[in-house]
């Protein structure tokens, strides 16, 4: 893609769903022209925790158990932040796995607000967002990622599919 394509928002962990039980942990990189998905890599995870660990050391303090555990939450929760960093293609090049999903190749798109339930005492629970596309080839990928992304990747859908339709607790687009 061009050299000047800037990512708009990336997912927290997502999941990428493969079969009835089977899904996989990734990211959802959304660009100026184009989705991006990259898979989560633990040993990439890992790396980072032990490079946050050892810039601490560096300073001449030891890391104790406090410190340890601060780093690997938050390696854990801002591992996507990365990704706003990164080039497009950089992204894609970083494992085999990952893809880039170009708004020429999309028959359908479908994204959903995560239904909001309370019980009795009125307490909330809040389900997973969703996006479901449908390629022009007719294959099928399912996302699912945490409540509150709703917002966000709509406006950054805008900005690759100009011709989405928005509603209520609904995105969707068709070709």
């Amino acid at each position: 893609m061009s050299t000047n394509e800037v990512i708009k928002h990336v997912t927290p962990m997502s999941g990428h769903k493969l079969g009835f039980f089977k899904q996989k942990q990734c990211y959802l990189a959304f660009t100026d022209q184009r989705i991006v998905v990259a898979y989560h890599d633990p040993k990439l995870a890992q790396e980072e925790y032990e490079k946050k660990i050892d810039d601490h050391e560096k300073n001449g303090k030891k890391a104790n158990i406090f410190k340890k555990i601060g780093a690997k939450w938050s390696t854990h929760t801002n591992f996507h932040q990365r990704y706003l960093e990164m080039n497009p293609d950089e992204i894609i090049q970083e494992s085999p796995h990952n893809f880039s999903i170009l708004p020429d190749s999309i028959a359908k798109l479908v994204l959903k607000r995560g239904s909001v339930s309370r019980d009795q005492d009125g307490f909330e629970h809040r389900n997973n967002d969703s996006l479901s596309i449908v390629t022009l080839d007719n294959k099928k990928l399912n996302f699912t990622f945490l409540p509150g992304q709703f917002d966000s990747v709509g406006h950054s859908l805008d900005y690759i599919i100009p011709d989405v339709t928005h509603k209520r607790n609904k995105v969707f687009f068709k070709r």
